[in-house]
């Protein structure tokens, strides 16, 4: 793969990336202001499921990973083992702030 090819897929994963953090930040709006928002929780996991694997395809490793924990965490929600307080949403929102700061970081890099 040429550096081109590299820099034509890092935009189109950054712009992907954005979009699944938009998401994910409305998804977590919702789920703050009703918790028993079922369709809320499955549009965030979806959304941090699809970045993670994503970030993990691109190599960019702390991003899969962060995804990862953010995804164990919501699937913890799912099964109802962990419930939304708002402690959880402070973590959830602060996880996916850090996502947002990597995919920044990554806009930043030229290659």
């Amino acid at each position: 793969m040429t550096l081109d090819d590299m820099s034509r897929y890092k935009d189109l994963f950054i712009s992907e990336a954005q979009e699944h953090v938009e998401k994910i930040n409305a998804a977590l709006l919702e789920l703050e202001q009703d918790p028993a928002a079922q369709a809320a929780l499955e549009q965030t996991f979806r959304s941090v499921h699809s970045l993670k694997g994503m970030a993990g395809t691109m190599g960019y490793t702390n991003l899969s990973r962060l995804a990862h924990s953010l995804e164990d965490l919501l699937d913890q929600v799912r099964q109802e083992k962990t419930p939304i307080t708002p402690a959880l949403m402070d973590l959830l929102f602060a996880g996916v702030d850090a996502i947002q700061t990597l995919i920044n970081d990554l806009s930043l890099i030229h290659i």
